[in-house]
């Protein structure tokens, strides 16, 4: 519990977000708010998705205690979906 309590958390300005409109081939991006309200630093290495289709881009990979990062998510839709 004490390793716990010193560890980094993640968190985001925003659950949800809305993309609108996307059209095939046409990227779509959304920024979020990163924020630590953990007790160490933050290291975000790597962000994965259950497809090759989203990418990121942040503004610091280590976050201290109190501060926050942008990050940015690029949506590139090469097939539509059901």
């Amino acid at each position: 519990k004490e390793q716990l309590e010193k560890s980094p958390r993640l968190r985001f300005d925003q659950q949800y977000f809305k993309l609108g409109q996307i059209e095939k081939g046409k990227p779509v991006t959304t920024e979020l708010t990163v924020k630590n309200t953990g007790k160490t630093d933050l290291k975000i290495n790597n962000i994965s998705s259950g497809c090759q289709c989203v990418y990121y881009r942040i503004s610091k990979s280590t976050i201290a205690p109190k501060d926050s990062a942008t990050l940015e998510l690029i949506y590139k839709p090469y097939v539509i979906g059901n």
